[in-house]
C-alpha cells in the first residue's frame, strides 16, 4: 500500500493539488491532516492493517516528525515528498536509493535529524509562531540572536551556561543552516555540539560561522560523539526537535540505531505524477 500524509498547508497547498490524479491509482490510501499530533494517530492504526506499506510525507519538516513517530521501528518505508518550506533533512537524503537510517529519541518524542536546546530551540519557536512568509527564518534568527538570555542547564550532571546544545544525525537545520557537515545517518551516534558563555555579539559571530561550516574552529564550540545524553533546568525551556517545540525540564537524548528506513524506490506512476 501507498500512503500519503498530506499537510493541506504545505507548499501553497500542492499537496491537495495531488490528492485528484491520486484517487485515480491502484494501491493508494490518503490522509489530509487537520490537527497537529493527528498523523500520529492515523499512522498507529493503520500501519497494523498495512505493515509493509511506503508512506510518504507530503509536506515539511513537521510534517516528517509526525510521520518518523507514527512509523518508528516498523516495516513501513519512508518518502519524503519535500513541500514545507524548510526540508532540511531531504536535502541529504533526496539523492539515496533506500537506506535503513538511526532515529533519535527525546522523552519518548522521536526526531529524525536534529533536536536542540538553546538560541536555536528559540528561533523555532518564534518562526513557528511568526504568521508572515516573507523572510521568516532571517527575520527570527536576528531578533533571538539579539534578545537571547543563555540558561543555566545541568548537561550530564555538568552546570553550564548554554547558547547552543544541537544533538545531530542530518546536517542542516532551521533551512539550510550546516551544523552538523560531518555526518552520518547509521552510524548509532550522534554528532553534539555545544556552544556555551558566549556574549550576544559572539554569539552572532558562531551563528556566521555556522553558515559558513567554520564553527567547527572556534574555541566556544565543543563537539563530541554521544549515545545518549540527559539535561535538565531548574525552570522549563523549550527543545525543538524535527522543528516541534515542546517545553520540560528534564530531556533524555537516546540514539536508535537504523530504526527507521528510506526509500525513493516508489512505483513509477506515482514517481512521475509528483515530481512532473
Amino acid at each position: 500500500m501507498n500512503i500519503f500524509i498530506i499537510n493541506p498547508k504545505a507548499g501553497n497547498k500542492m499537496g491537495l493539488e495531488l490528492i485528484p490524479e491520486l484517487m485515480n491509482l491502484p494501491d493508494v490510501l490518503i490522509h489530509v491532516t487537520k490537527n497537529k499530533g493527528e498523523a500520529i494517530t492515523f499512522l498507529d492504526d493503520i500501519v497494523k492493517e498495512f505493515p509493509h506499506s511506503i508512506v510518504y510525507s507530503v509536506g515539511g519538516d513537521g510534517t516528517l516528525n509526525e510521520v518518523v513517530n507514527g512509523i518508528y521501528d516498523t516495516d513501513c518505508k519512508l518518502h519524503i515528498v519535500p513541500f514545507g518550506s524548510g526540508n532540511d533533512y531531504y536535502r541529504i537524503v533526496k539523492n539515496i536509493t533506500e537506506q535503513s537510517v538511526d532515529v533519535g529519541m527525546v522523552n519518548e518524542r522521536k526526531f529524525i535529524n536534529i533536536a536542540s536546546l538553546g538560541v536555536d530551540a528559540d528561533i523555532v519557536n518564534h518562526v513557528n509562531h511568526d504568521r508572515h512568509i516573507f523572510l521568516k527564518y532571517p527575520r527570527n534568527i536576528i531578533k533571538t540572536l539579539v534578545q537571547y538570555e543563555k540558561k543555566e542547564l545541568i548537561v550530564d550532571s555538568e552546570k553550564k551556561l548554554i547558547n547552543i546544545l544541537a544533538i545531530c544525525k542530518g546536517k542542516y537545520y532551521g533551512n539550510g543552516v550546516p551544523i552538523n557537515p560531518y555526518y552520518t545517518l547509521d552510524d548509532g551516534v550522534f554528532n553534539c555540539f555545544t556552544a556555551t558563555n558566549l556574549s550576544n555579539l559572539k554569539m552572532i559571530k558562531c551563528f556566521l560561522e555556522i553558515f559558513k561550516e567554520k564553527h567547527l574552529d572556534n574555541n566556544h564550540v565543543e563537539v563530541s560523539r554521544i549515545k545518549n545524553l540527559k539535561v535538565s533546568s531548574n525552570f522549563p525551556i523549550m527543545c525543538q526537535a524535527d522543528g516541534e517545540v515542546f517545553e520540560d525540564t528534564n530531556f533524555n537524548f537516546q540514539v536508535m540505531p537504523k530504526k527507521l528506513t528510506i526509500t525513493n524506490r516508489i512505483p513509477d506512476n506515482i514517481k512521475r505524477m509528483i515530481y512532473r
